[in-house]
């Protein structure tokens, strides 16, 4: 098991997942929450990181400004939706967060699996804040183009309503998604990972697209993407 970084919530390798080509290799795709606690610019190093996947908006940046190397080549891709916009008129619910991504957002998603396959030659680590609405679902498809079982998926992505609990009760943040109170927050439902979230968004792409690499493929994905990702990321 990988030594999580110091200072990073939510972290962990989303490899080492049985397909029908071999398990996917370890120690080349991590994911995590924010990085902004880390305490040392370097503290990566050690996992060989030289690229950083951030999924979260502008503002988000300016406010939590990761502490990264200069050695590490950081892709912003903002895949937030604006769900949590109004937020303190109405609380979103976990389903519209993850809809609004696929139906709003297919353009960045395909945009950060891209960036994943290309960049897998070597380890790759995605995140967001939390590292689990939009982490997760980028983490997922490319799950899924390798072969990873659904159940496994859905489990890896459950890790993270535990892991968040866990850190955050800890150390609660005194305001989060646009102000809102930490109990409330809890009390939404909207820190939960629930596997049926992440089984109903695989069948969701599946029914209207026939396949996850085909929802990718429509929404600009290149056709070497699926070998690119299996190359890296699979036994040679």
């Amino acid at each position: 098991m990988t030594t999580p970084p110091p200072g990073v919530v939510n972290f962990r390798d989303a490899g080492g997942h049985a397909t029908p080509h071999g398990t996917m290799t370890t120690g080349r795709l991590f994911r995590s929450a924010h990085l902004v606690d880390l305490p040392d610019p370097r503290a990566l190093d050690p996992l060989g990181i030289t690229t950083v996947v951030d999924l979260r908006n502008d503002q988000e940046r300016i406010d939590h400004p990761s502490r990264l190397s200069s050695a590490i080549t950081v892709f912003d891709i903002d895949i937030d939706t604006g769900a949590w916009g109004d937020v303190a008129q109405r609380m979103p619910r976990l389903e519209e967060v993850y809809l609004g991504m696929i139906e709003k957002r297919a353009d960045r998603l395909v945009q950060a699996v891209d960036t994943i396959a290309r960049r897998g030659h070597s380890p790759v680590l995605v995140h967001c804040t939390g590292g689990k609405d939009r982490t997760g679902v980028v983490i997922a498809l490319v799950q899924a183009v390798l072969g990873v079982a659904d159940d496994a998926i859905a489990s890896d992505y459950a890790r993270s309503e535990a892991n968040l609990m866990a850190a955050w009760r800890a150390s609660p943040p005194p305001k989060v998604a646009g102000g809102v109170d930490w109990d409330e927050f809890v009390a939404s439902g909207l820190l939960g990972s629930p596997p049926e979230m992440m089984f109903d968004v695989l069948g969701r792409l599946r029914r209207e697209h026939g396949s996850v690499e085909n929802f990718l493929s429509v929404h600009g994905a290149a056709g070497d993407l699926p070998d690119l990702l299996r190359r890296h990321l699979l036994p040679g």
